[in-house]
Parts: structure tokens; sequence; C-alpha cells
């Protein structure tokens, strides 16, 4: 895995990039990145995800929490948008990630607000079935926290996600239902074999991927549900 870093215009922070290769046809990394279910296992220091909107196929809004690497550090959330965009002429799938709208939910008690975090993953397949991973991101904390803190600490950020990608691809099982969905949502031809399984119908799972998509689709629309941080503090009130 290789890290290398960039300016970002505009302001100290620097900008972090990692490049990897991945024992895995394209089909099932993206699989991995499609989930909404193990985020915690593949984000680095993220102890909670949830879901907050879903408009299918290429967008999910989500809420985060990422633990600090510092004991006088407050945690950090924030909410973001994933745009998806599959672009078979340049023989790659981009996932851009972006701050999105603040008031979708609400920081708990000693977590800050993080200003910014921005970035994307991008996907392209090899010839022997693997994949190339490249993962940048630049964050904006908030707070009193300097920038040499966070650029010391985010250059070690694309490293841990690749690292955390190649462990995940081979929990089959944990994925089964995002394989489904992104088999039957995106179109992968020019990504992968004729003959690969991506490409292959039959009406019984066609019906479990309804199903599926349907519960996913009722997630992103309902109300909600308060952070397990804040039942905890409301519990122990």
């Amino acid at each position: 895995i290789l890290v290398w870093q960039k300016d970002t215009p505009g302001t100290s922070l620097v900008t972090f990039r990692g490049k990897g290769l991945v024992d895995a046809d394209i089909f099932t990394v993206f699989a991995v990145l499609y989930d909404v279910d193990n985020k915690i296992e593949l984000l680095n220091r993220c102890s909670e995800y949830r879901l907050l909107s879903y408009e299918p196929p290429n967008t999910i809004t989500a809420y985060i929490v990422l633990d600090s690497p510092y004991f006088l550090i407050s945690d950090r959330d924030i909410i973001f948008k994933t745009d998806v965009e599959f672009e078979p002429a340049n023989e790659r799938i981009v996932a851009s990630f972006f701050k999105a709208d603040d008031s979708l939910a609400a920081s708990p008690s000693g977590v800050v607000r993080a200003a910014d975090m921005r970035g994307a993953w991008i996907l392209e397949p090899t010839k022997d079935g693997k994949t190339r991973i490249t993962y940048e991101a630049v964050a904006d904390p908030s707070g009193m926290v300097p920038h040499w803190i966070v650029n010391w600490t985010s250059k070690w950020l694309p490293h841990q996600t690749i690292k955390n990608m190649r462990t995940e691809v081979t929990r089959t099982e944990a994925y089964r239902k995002s394989r489904l969905l992104v088999k039957y949502l995106f179109d992968f031809r020019g990504f992968l074999p004729d003959d690969h399984q991506a490409f292959k119908r039959n009406p019984e799972e066609r019906a479990r991927f309804e199903a599926e998509l349907e519960a996913l689709e009722r997630r992103g629309r309902s109300p909600k549900p308060r952070s397990h941080r804040e039942l905890s503090s409301h519990i122990k009130r």
C-alpha cells in the first residue's frame, strides 16, 4: 500500500491518498463499499454508522462517529453524503463523499461536529481479476486541534482503510445482501468477464433483491432513531 500527500488549497490541512491492490474482483469490492451494515469494520476508527437517507441507487447519506486517537481530544461526528458513479469508459468506479446537511442529526453530548470531511474511493479492475483501490481523504475536525496533529493522524488513514478492505472482502456471508443489491442495481458490463455470476439472473433471486431493496429504501425514509450514545445517555439519566 503506497501513501502520499498533497496540499489542500486554502488550508494547512493535507489531503492523503493511498493506493493498493485487493485480491478480489471489482464486484466483490464494490459490494463491501456499498454495504451499510458493516461500515464500522471498514472505516478506520469508526464507532458508529447510521443510515440517514437512501436515494437508489447512487446516493447514500449517513451519520458517523469517529473515535479520537488521543485521550484529551473529543470524538468527532459528521453527516456525509456518498455519490457513486460508474465510468466504464475510464474502467473505474468512483464513490465521492463530502459533508452533508448538519441538521439531519444532532451530536450527542461529548462529541464534536467536524467542520469538513471529503474524499473519494476509486476502484479499477485489473486484468488478473483483482481490484486496484485509490482512497483519498481530507478532514477538518474543528475545535482546538492543531492542524499538525490532524495531518499526523490522517496520514495513516488511507493505509488502514485499504488494509481493512482487504480483510472485509474475505467475509463472504457478511456481505451477501449487499452483493445481491449491487448485482441488480448496477451494470457491471465492461468491468467483469461475461461469464461472471453478476450477470446471471433467476426469478427467485430477483424476488429476494426486490424485498431487500424495499427494506433498504424503507430504512432510508423512516424517522431517524437516536444514536447509541444518545440512548445510553438517556438511560443513565
